[in-house]
């Protein structure tokens, strides 16, 4: 029996319900992994409300660039890509729902994973800063020290 009916609920409602959550639960994992690399902890971390309303979270520190390209891409393996792929599988309708629109929702985060593997300038030992200046993220290389 088709799980919408069973159970009376529209696809809408399943979507909207979904996108809440799982934007909300993204944004956590974006605080814990810059709580995680930050040299000051989670006391570095902020949610910043860009002007279309859309809130992200902000590392006020510098980190290393794996770092960054890990708490860019974490959330996307672990609320896109894996809920989708394990959606698919078993056939489940809420686990491919969720995995499909989270990682429609992560385009941010792939638009700047992109960015950072595929610039010239920036290597695993570079220190990254993301502004809030764009929803996007523009991220400004911060020289490492040479002591």
């Amino acid at each position: 029996m088709d799980t919408r009916r069973k159970y009376g609920s529209c696809i809408i409602t399943d979507i909207l319900v979904v996108c809440l959550i799982g934007f909300g639960v993204n944004l956590l994992l974006h605080a814990l992994f810059f709580g995680i690399f930050s040299p000051k902890g989670f006391r570095s971390i902020s949610f910043v409300k860009h002007k279309g309303g859309i809130r992200f979270c902000h590392c006020n520190e510098p980190i290393r660039m794996w770092q960054y390209r890990t708490t860019c891409f974490l959330p996307i393996l672990l609320l896109g890509i894996l809920p989708l792929l394990y959606g698919m599988v078993t056939g489940s309708y809420y686990f491919t729902l969720f995995g499909t629109f989270l990682l429609i929702g992560s385009i941010d985060d792939i638009c700047i994973l992109w960015n950072c593997v595929h610039s010239a300038k920036m290597h695993l030992s570079t220190t990254v800063h993301r502004s809030c200046d764009s929803i996007y993220g523009n991220v400004r290389i911060v020289p490492e020290n040479k002591e």
